[in-house]
């Protein structure tokens, strides 16, 4: 069925009619501005599907703002077996080129007037996925050719075993890796292994110095879990030692952290701020986000409630399906069809999902209201939020308790700043 440009605004007001919360002076107003962009762009006609499409992303614009950030599970395989991955089912999938492709566009047309755009490349392991990567390297390179409008940044979340210097060198300058380390050989091996068992701290270790070669700024994503917090200093200075410039914390939010565990958290964090201090005074290459003054939590307000998970980021999977992040999408396990916001060939149709996201505030977490910390924390990970209580307004105990040390620690850190 085709859609003609004398029933164009017809169709767009019978369209927008079916998402909740819009007026009718709202509604003419999105309908006029479709209408204007078709002319501007000479369509005199339209298949349904595609008219659909550009009504949905002409609502979610005008009602949430542009979508700036895509992660892209190119890949369902990997090559380990993590204890405390959120991805439970591996599955030798790999994404389509054409649904890759769908997915950049409709992160394009999302975006708005927005000129810098991000994509993050998730699996599994994405380097299972090496062709396809240099594809998507390639088809970014030809849309950025075509048009000055967008600037399009690529990073990959990698676990390193499977780096070697083609690949690198062939991505040089395209692509940024985030390497996933936990900390010393003793530590990183508890969790982190192969399939067969074997920790992988030995294989990651010998790829850090050919990262750096064409990479020479490393960041590591840093899993923090109770049975091995007492070695959090410890493990952070021999990351730094191996030549890891940037570190971003992530204490493990869905297993119990008792009270030794939070006074062992605390009193490592304590020192890694010192450390931090220390070489932030020598300006040594050296960060962590947690610490930096413009990320410290100290003073959130109102906005910062929540984080860009279906605000200005999405995630799809393999099947093109639209999550608000990747954590949501490692949830798919809970069957829960109120977790997905769409698909890439259809938009973002699950508008009450995005509302609750995108208009996140303190008013949201009724259980907040009295808590000392209410002005300086974001809620929780949505996705572990929901996890724990099927709620993504009801953050769990560890959260609490987490961010509450965060907070103390660097308030001591930045007094007399």
């Amino acid at each position: 069925m085709i859609v003609t440009s004398d029933n164009f605004k017809t169709s767009a007001i019978k369209y927008i009619s079916l998402f909740n919360g819009l007026s009718a002076n709202e509604q003419d107003r999105i309908a006029d501005s479709i209408v204007q962009s078709l002319m501007v762009n000479r369509i005199a006609e339209i298949p349904v599907q595609d008219f659909e499409l550009i009504v949905n992303q002409f609502y979610n614009l005008v009602c949430f703002g542009p979508i700036t950030n895509l992660e892209l599970f190119i890949t369902q395989d990997c090559n380990l077996s993590c204890d405390y991955c959120f991805v439970k089912e591996k599955q030798h999938k790999i994404m389509p080129l054409e649904s890759i492709y769908s997915s950049i566009n409709f992160l394009t047309f999302y975006s708005g007037n927005q000129k810098n755009l991000n994509l993050t490349l998730f699996g599994g392991e994405p380097l299972m996925a090496k062709k396809t990567i240099k594809k998507v390297v390639e088809y970014i390179s030809k849309l950025e050719s075509k048009s000055k409008a967008k600037k399009y940044s690529i990073s990959i979340t990698t676990n390193g075993t499977l780096l070697d210097e083609d690949f690198l060198r062939h991505t040089r300058d395209k692509i940024n890796f985030l390497l996933s380390i936990d900390g010393d050989q003793q530590t990183h091996d508890v969790y982190r292994k192969y399939q067969n068992g074997r920790g992988t701290f030995n294989t990651v270790v010998s790829k850090i110095k050919l990262l750096k070669k064409y990479q020479p700024w490393l960041g590591a994503r840093m899993t923090v879990l109770p049975d091995t917090i007492t070695q959090l200093y410890h493990n952070i200075v021999s990351l730094y030692n191996l030549g890891i410039n940037q570190i971003l914390l992530g204490p493990a939010m869905d297993v119990e952290w008792n009270e030794k565990a939070m006074r062992a958290y605390e009193g490592q964090l304590r020192r890694v701020g010192q450390f931090y201090l220390k070489k932030k005074q020598k300006k040594e290459p050296f960060r962590m986000t947690l610490f930096e003054n413009n990320n410290n939590g100290i003073e959130c307000h109102e906005h910062q409630w929540g984080c860009g998970a279906g605000r200005n980021t999405i995630s799809v999977n393999t099947n093109g399906d639209i999550y608000p992040c990747s954590k949501f999408l490692g949830y798919e396990e809970f069957d829960a069809p109120e977790l997905k916001l769409g698909n890439i060939y259809m938009g973002i149709a699950n508008i009450e999902l995005r509302k609750k996201l995108s208009m996140i505030s303190d008013s949201s977490f009724p259980t907040c209201v009295s808590c000392k910390e209410v002005n300086a924390c974001m809620g929780g990970c949505p996705a572990d939020n929901y996890h724990l209580h099927r709620n993504i307004h009801k953050a769990g105990k560890a959260h609490c308790r987490i961010k509450e040390i965060e907070n103390r620690i660097l308030r001591e850190m930045y007094r007399d700043e």
